[in-house]
């Protein structure tokens, strides 16, 4: 019966992480493990138990490549060859737990690890940036990090490879500080689920993995210029919040968020877009408590804005084209204070039916293209050319541009239409 008890437990593993459903299961201490071997079934080897789950005692040292700083609470802790070269498998959970052990507040990353997920109980800072640690979460339904209601804050400044796509899962009311470079080809990396709104700290300015970033729930903040890759695509779900804290911030792309962008940190920030496709972000973007947000795009699609939003930074259409198609999409009257400028080759364009913007939003440099593509259109506040050259114009039948006061330099051309004047 022994034999049979180490089977049923070997399926139960693997029940438990949703990789098996087996009917037979229940027959088993009947048929014993004659079975297996009835059915022509090998009987698994004893490490074959799906996912290990690994506790820290610190018993001996900080360091992770102590076999016995790990007491086995399922499957089996320590495949290494010992001190100072990897202990653990790609099928190893690691837990620091809810005690924290004498000593063992501040884990050290001692050799290149590659495991499933780790599990925070405790507030533990888990260093050693010589190494990298991967993540590779197959078993525990993708979750690479989690971070529970038990733990305060949990910091990491070791240096972390998404082996896969993954959530990094904060509890409500505690924090993850990431210090360590983020790295990881193609993988993605999505932050919050559903109910765990706690707060994700990027705080390295070297972060490179090549995947997209989301923010699910909770909210991801900026500790750094750059602290996300400049390449990732940023998508914010309803609910959740990307915070740059102070910091400016590039993305390759904002995807279609719908959340919230905003900077409560201690200095203004900009976002800006690169985006070579075209996306609408139904998101709020908005100022801090005491800082500005602002926006540039800098790409060579088009981003539609057709959220009401709030920030009062600066918005720069560099290159590309940005489509406002909501009214308050660069702020209400008398909050854009910071104004609008519009590079040579580059659009601003007021998109939607009767899209108005309001005065006291202006344009305090126009170099480039301000455009109608809706009916009834109206630029409220006032336009300042600039440059060699400014066009105001609009496309599509019936749909007309109205402005204000439009200034500039003298002899500055200015085309409306088709027709061209100086001003």
């Amino acid at each position: 019966m022994a034999g049979v008890a180490s089977v049923l437990g070997w399926f139960r593993r693997l029940g438990q992480r949703g990789k098996l459903t087996l009917g037979m299961a229940l027959a088993l201490p009947v048929m014993g493990i004659a079975a297996f071997l009835l059915l022509g079934i090998a009987a698994p080897p004893a490490q074959a138990v799906g996912l290990s789950v690994c506790t820290w005692n610190a018993s001996v040292s900080r360091d992770l490549s102590v076999v016995a700083n790990w007491t086995a609470t399922e499957g089996f802790c320590g495949a290494g060859s010992g001190q100072g070269s990897a202990l653990f498998t790609n099928a190893t959970e690691l837990v620091f737990p809810s005690s924290v052990p004498s000593g063992g507040g501040s884990p050290v990353v001692d050799a290149s690890e590659t495991v499933d997920d780790i599990v925070f109980d405790s507030s533990y800072t888990l260093t050693g940036t010589a190494h990298t640690l991967t993540l590779d979460p197959v078993y525990n339904a993708g979750v690479g990090i989690a971070v529970t209601g038990t733990a305060t804050t949990v910091t990491i400044d070791a240096s972390v490879v998404l082996g896969a796509p993954q959530t990094w899962q904060v509890a409500s009311g505690t924090r993850l500080d990431v210090a360590g470079q983020v790295s990881g080809s193609g993988a993605s990396l999505t932050v919050g689920s559903s109910g765990n709104t706690g707060n994700v700290i990027l705080s390295n300015g070297s972060n490179d993995y090549s995947g997209s970033t989301t923010v699910a729930d909770g909210t991801l903040e900026g500790g750094a210029v750059n602290a996300l890759p400049t390449t990732t695509t940023l998508g914010v779900a309803s609910g959740a919040t990307f915070d740059l804290h102070g910091y400016d911030q590039t993305v390759g792309s904002l995807g279609s968020s719908a959340g919230t962008i905003t900077d409560n940190g201690s200095s203004d920030a900009t976002l800006t877009d690169r985006q070579s496709s075209t996306s609408t972000v139904t998101a709020v973007l908005s100022d801090g408590s005491t800082n500005k947000l602002g926006l540039t795009m800098a790409g060579t699609g088009t981003l539609t804005l057709s959220g009401s939003n709030t920030y009062t930074g600066a918005t720069t259409v560099s290159s590309g084209t940005l489509e406002v198609s909501n009214s308050a999409g660069l702020g209400t009257s008398g909050t854009h204070t910071s104004g609008v400028t519009v590079a040579s080759g580059a659009t601003l364009e007021i998109g939607g039916s009767s899209t108005d913007i309001p005065s006291g939003i202006n344009i305090i440099d126009l170099e480039g293209t301000l455009e109608s593509t809706g009916s009834g259109s109206i630029w409220g506040g006032t336009v300042a050319l600039a440059g060699s050259a400014a066009t105001l114009t609009s496309s599509g039948s019936g749909n007309d541009l109205i402005v204000g006061a439009v200034s500039g330099g003298s002899g500055t051309p200015l085309t409306v239409g088709t027709s061209s004047s100086s001003y």
